[in-house]
């Protein structure tokens, strides 16, 4: 039964994480308006879904969000000017009298906005604690499951340990606990350049996840892993050898 539950939630945390890959994977993104300048349409507090596209697919009429100096701008294409170093356009909040000053020339892409969901906003705001929370125990939850499934197969061998560790960080890349775990196993098998191919791959998946401040932390604690583990490793094969 336990371990039934356990595969269920490893299914449904791949299949989470490969929805979300997939969305980003083909430009897409969420974000959550700030402020009231395109009520009704987008009232404040509303989810939008935008789509990354390229420049000459925008027309006008369009909604496109930016990233300005005051933060992040959800606003609607009024004009559109062909210039000779490239389009710029000219934006316009439907609540706001007169349109933006300035106007916006892209470099590559635009993020147009391709569905808006008023009130989802306001509950995935208010749902952040609860997301970290769940990322959390979704992290333990895989980090059981590579526990608990060692704990019923005490017989198996290491190879079979390490292949149930390498799933586990498999479905989460970022999971510090199942990393850590088979980084440690590798080494103690004198696998050093497996080990490093783990920690490489744990740097990068924290690296495209920007958690930046984990990343050093991850690098100091590689780096003095491995020079106690080639220590030893010498150690032990002068004693072999005497």
């Amino acid at each position: 039964m336990t371990t039934a539950l356990i595969r269920a939630a490893t299914v449904l945390a791949l299949v989470t994480l490969t929805g979300l890959l997939a969305l980003r994977a083909v430009g897409w993104s969420t974000l959550v308006v700030a402020g009231g300048s395109m009520a009704p349409a987008i009232p404040l507090g509303a989810l939008v879904m935008v789509r990354q596209v390229s420049l000459t697919e925008l027309r006008v009429g369009d909604v496109v969000t930016l990233r300005g100096p005051a933060g992040v701008v959800t606003h609607r294409v009024v004009a559109i000017d062909a210039g000779s170093e490239g389009p710029s356009f000219t934006l316009k909040g439907d609540a706001n009298p007169v349109a933006d000053v300035d106007s916006v020339a892209f470099v590559d892409h635009a993020g147009l906005v391709v569905a808006v969901f008023p009130e989802a906003g306001r509950l995935a705001t208010h749902a952040k604690v609860l997301v970290r929370i769940g990322a959390f125990v979704l992290g333990a939850i895989l980090l059981a499951a590579a526990v608990l499934l060692g704990t019923l197969h005490r017989g198996r061998s290491r190879v079979a340990i390490i292949a149930d560790l390498r799933r586990a960080v498999s479905l989460a890349p970022t999971d510090l606990g199942p990393h850590r775990r088979l980084a440690a196993m590798l080494l103690n098998d004198a696998h050093v350049e497996a080990a490093l191919a783990e920690h490489a791959r744990f740097e990068a998946a924290l690296l495209v996840a920007g958690h930046l401040t984990q990343l050093r932390a991850e690098r100091e604690y590689r780096d003095a892993t491995l020079r106690w583990t080639l220590a030893s490793l010498r150690t032990r094969a002068a004693a072999a050898a005497a």
